[in-house]
């Protein structure tokens, strides 16, 4: 007996497509800067995934697992290089 259905299974294609696309060139080389926390509250939510994903994808690019990735990339007041 399947406890789950396919319909009641969470989607995870973002967080798979976060994690293994590549940053493009124009992330290579560039840190992402640290926020300021009006400045990062003042964002749209698009935006807010935007930069958090984008830090996510250079953390794991660096070789961080994808959950350690994700709890560095939030701390948004610190730069990533």
């Amino acid at each position: 007996m399947r406890l789950q259905s396919a319909a009641l299974r969470a989607d995870t294609r973002p967080v798979t497509a976060a994690t293994r696309s590549e940053p493009d060139a124009a992330e290579r080389g560039v840190p992402e800067r640290a926020w300021g926390r009006e400045e990062f509250e003042a964002l749209s939510e698009e935006e807010v995934v935007e930069v958090l994903l984008r830090r996510l994808r250079r953390l794991v690019a660096r070789g961080l697992e994808p959950t350690e990735a994700l709890v560095i990339a939030s701390r948004v007041e610190l730069p990533v290089a």
